[in-house]
């Protein structure tokens, strides 16, 4: 006989931490702000790591080149590093400027992508910008923090895992959109795994705060679509072949990543639809109790009504009451109450009232 402990198995969340773990690389030990620079062909690579203020940057490499800045807020410093490839004041811009929602645009000579990554920070759900430019032998990547979302390619190319250092630019940047893509799945399931968690206990007595913990989930269904239906949008114009930057190969590739989105799209809408029927649920729920509240303080109230008639009646004192010289008139009183009450009780059990 197995002498597991039920309550130790893990749960649902527990399966989506070690997701969202397997997808990410601790970021305890990455540098707040600094720029990477990973240099690559089919036969070697070359990783660098540079504070901001010291990076220069070239185009001289015959390879493709990667730059991942990270923690980079000032506009002078952005600017510097990003004069050799001619980048678009508006894409400065929008890079410094953290609130957009995903996209892809085109440019001259490069592609701009902006994507949302998505974690829970103590119990709150964090959105993090990432932004992307993809040129012809190049791809530039922006993030406010360390996030370790990259770091598992960084780690692939350093091993030569994959056909990753015999492409271009375009199935790096490719590989970058479906790192971010998978690590949506195991945030989701972060997510509803919390949804879960509410459902077990929408009925239990004493769910003070269970509207609150709802309507935070409804908050974070509306920032999962906001970060994933435009990146769905994206992936097509991809996949479409709209922009010549992503050859056909590439493009087979990112119909996978297309189809992963429509995947999470579709587990988002079914967790959404199920936190939405929550409401209506508990407040049916609510209803149901306090009228069942509301039924028995008005069986009380109906049982005290002909007590209290027979109270009021022989509490006039009138002198020309007979029954009230009676040697037993109190007990038969008190025996014509108790039978009353005992009838009462006895028609409203039968009537599924108690």
């Amino acid at each position: 006989m197995s002498d597991l402990n039920h309550d130790t198995l893990p749960t649902d969340t527990d399966f989506a931490v070690a997701a969202i773990k397997s997808t990410r690389k601790d970021t305890k030990n990455l540098p707040a702000k600094a720029v990477w620079q990973i240099q690559f062909d089919a036969d070697k690579v070359d990783v660098q790591t540079f504070k901001p203020k010291d990076f220069v940057p070239t185009l001289d490499h015959q390879g493709t080149q990667w730059l991942h800045f990270v923690g980079i807020h000032d506009g002078a410093t952005l600017e510097r590093v990003l004069q050799p490839f001619q980048i678009h004041p508006l894409v400065i811009e929008d890079i410094l400027n953290n609130k957009h929602l995903p996209k892809i645009e085109a440019y001259s000579d490069f592609l701009f992508f902006v994507g949302q990554a998505l974690m829970y920070h103590k119990q709150r759900l964090v959105v993090d910008q990432i932004c992307m430019i993809v040129g012809k032998n190049y791809v530039l990547t922006f993030q406010t923090r360390p996030l370790g979302i990259f770091s598992l390619v960084r780690e692939n190319l350093q091993a030569n895992h994959g056909a990753l250092r015999s492409k271009g630019a375009d199935f790096l940047a490719y590989t970058l959109i479906d790192c971010l893509v998978d690590d949506y799945f195991a945030v989701l399931g972060q997510f509803e795994g919390k949804v879960e968690e509410v459902d077990k206990i929408l009925f239990e007595p004493k769910q003070d705060k269970i509207l609150q913990r709802i309507h935070s989930l409804k908050h974070e269904t509306t920032r999962f679509r906001h970060a994933l239906l435009p990146l769905r949008e994206s992936l097509n114009q991809i996949v479409r072949g709209d922009f010549n930057m992503f050859n056909a190969e590439t493009r087979l590739f990112a119909r996978d990543a297309y189809d992963h989105t429509v995947h999470l799209i579709e587990s988002l809408d079914s967790a959404r639809e199920m936190v939405s029927n929550m409401t209506d649920l508990y407040l049916s729920f609510q209803s149901h109790h306090l009228n069942i509240q509301i039924r028995l303080l008005t069986v009380i109230t109906i049982m005290m009504m002909p007590l209290t008639l027979i109270a009021g009646i022989y509490g006039m004192n009138f002198d020309n009451m007979p029954e009230l010289h009676w040697k037993y008139g109190y007990f038969i009183i008190l025996g014509v109450m108790a039978l009353i009450s005992s009838a009462m009780c006895w028609i409203f059990y039968k009537k599924g009232w108690l």
